[in-house]
């Protein structure tokens, strides 16, 4: 800002400039700020690909591409429009029924039947055209809507067909794509909700299973609320929030339509007797995956980075860890989904091969990880196996920790009869949960003479948790006299190391 001469007291001034630095590419910004300041600041999400085989056989099983050709194939060399440029009424009822559009024409409610007289006032029919004219499938040529080249050749690519419906959804806008000319005219909320294109396909690009509905409404709505002023004392927080709500809902159905999302919704039928999707889950295809990462990438300067192909999945789970140790070992993402795929690769055997892994293993971290991954993947179905390591003492102190956390066994039962089983629970809770919970979980030992008596009596202990967990008692226990007990010992327990043979 110094270089740029801007007043370092004007606020106004300064939020030009950072609105114009803001709007610079990505590198633009790197050559500014340096690439170690520019990697903290702006976090590089990881995206997984599929393979182009796979985006390609999902691409064709886009409901608005088949659409899009079926009504390229209708329109031909040409169809008439009338003098407001939508279709004439003749065409657009035949073409509600060859798309399935779902468009009911001269609709009757209650006792009123409302005439059709125009083909705008079929919202799906309308929306179809919209986009293909945007993709530029048809085209309005002298009063006719006709086909083009890229309309006559879909099918033939259909993963540049998606592209191009994507383009068109991300510059007509989310939701201004489906309902243009319609409940938006009187309003200046259609922008808000068209710019979530991109923090909503990047957050369902990086996450690589399934994102909760009610999550995209939620981060949705701290940002209406951050940037839309409604001084309207009929719009309370309930009614913007369902507003919000229903707009996600038609940005969703968007991307669902043209193949892009899968959206597991569930029905909610109102006191009036509607109803409408809502809650569920919203998952990216693998078209959608692939055509996304493309739009971002080259359309908005996004830097998404690809994640890297599992490669360990024929080790077992022991190898594994120390093979992503050595392959990535500052990325823990990658750690993360080599796991998944494990998981996936060994299937039924997967729950067998983690308590195999849990019981043999020498190293703890990868004994940790195992027990971890047995309880987000399993659950409760998981406790027979962590109760099967109980009984060898160098897993027994994870597997009481592990049943204690998912709440199997009450909290004394970490207070093992063996002192080396209580020390590895004291040094699993200080490497899982910090110094203050080991210090909490090491009270269990009883009241300030049986503290001091175990402090005084584990640091015989071979085992090499003995040392951090004396050192942390040491400094973090707030009864002066055991930690002073505990730096003590700590320093018995490193000399008593240093003189053993070997």
């Amino acid at each position: 800002m110094v270089a740029d001469r801007i007043d370092l007291i004007d606020p106004a001034a300064i939020d030009d400039w950072m609105n114009e630095f803001n709007a610079l590419s990505y590198d633009e910004r790197g050559a500014v700020l340096g690439d170690d300041i520019i990697n903290a600041v702006f976090a590089v999400p990881v995206v997984e690909l599929p393979d182009e085989d796979r985006a390609c056989s999902s691409a064709t099983q886009s409901p608005l591409l088949v659409q899009a050709r079926l009504l390229v194939d209708f329109v031909g060399e040409g169809r008439k429009l009338t003098q407001t440029g939508n279709l004439t009424l003749a065409d657009a009822r035949q073409l509600v029924s060859l798309l399935d559009t779902g468009d009911r024409f001269d609709e009757t409610i209650g006792d009123r039947t409302f005439k059709t007289t125009s083909a705008a006032e079929l919202p799906q029919l309308s929306f179809i055209v919209r986009l293909a004219t945007k993709a530029s499938f048809v085209r309005s040529v002298k009063g006719r809507l006709v086909s083009t080249k890229a309309g006559r050749c879909l099918g033939r690519d259909p993963l540049a067909d998606l592209s191009r419906l994507v383009g068109a959804i991300d510059d007509l806008g989310l939701v201004t794509a489906r309902t243009a000319g319609g409940r938006y005219a009187w309003t200046a909320l259609a922008p808000f909700f068209d710019d979530l294109f991109v923090p909503l396909t990047v957050l369902l690009l990086s996450t690589p299973d399934t994102v909760a509905f009610d999550e995209i409404v939620e981060r949705a709505f701290e940002q209406f609320e951050e940037e839309i002023d409604f001084d309207n004392p009929h719009w309370d927080h309930t009614r913007r929030h369902h507003f919000v709500e229903s707009e996600i809902g038609v940005a969703i159905g968007t991307l669902e339509a043209a193949g892009i999302a899968t959206w597991h919704s569930e029905l909610e039928t109102s006191q009036h007797g509607t109803t409408k999707r809502t809650r569920g889950t919203v998952a990216l295809t693998p078209a959608g995956r692939w055509t996304l990462h493309r739009r971002l990438t080259e359309a908005h300067d996004i830097p998404l980075q690809i994640a890297r192909p599992a490669e360990f999945t024929e080790d077992d789970f022991d190898a594994l860890i120390t093979a992503c140790e050595t392959a990535a070992p500052d990325d823990f993402g990658h750690v993360m989904r080599e796991i998944t795929a494990w998981l996936e690769h060994r299937g039924d055997h997967a729950m067998s091969e983690l308590t195999l892994a849990a019981r043999t293993t020498p190293d703890p971290a990868a004994r940790n990880i195992a027990l971890a991954v047995l309880g987000e993947r399993f659950g409760p179905a998981a406790e027979p196996h962590v109760r099967s390591l109980l009984d060898i003492p160098t897993t027994r102190g994870a597997a009481l920790l592990w049943l204690v956390d998912h709440e199997r066994e009450p909290a004394d039962v970490l207070l093992d009869p063996d002192p080396a089983v209580f020390v590895d629970v004291l040094a699993l809770t200080l490497v899982s949960r910090g110094p203050a919970d080991m210090t909490d979980v090491f009270e269990h030992v009883g009241d300030h003479d049986a503290q001091l008596a175990f402090v005084r009596q584990i640091w015989r202990q071979p085992s090499p948790a003995v040392g951090p967990v004396l050192d942390t008692l040491g400094r973090h226990h707030p009864t002066t006299s055991i930690a002073k007990a505990a730096r003590k010992a700590a320093m018995q327990h490193a000399s008593h190391e240093a003189n053993q043979p070997g």
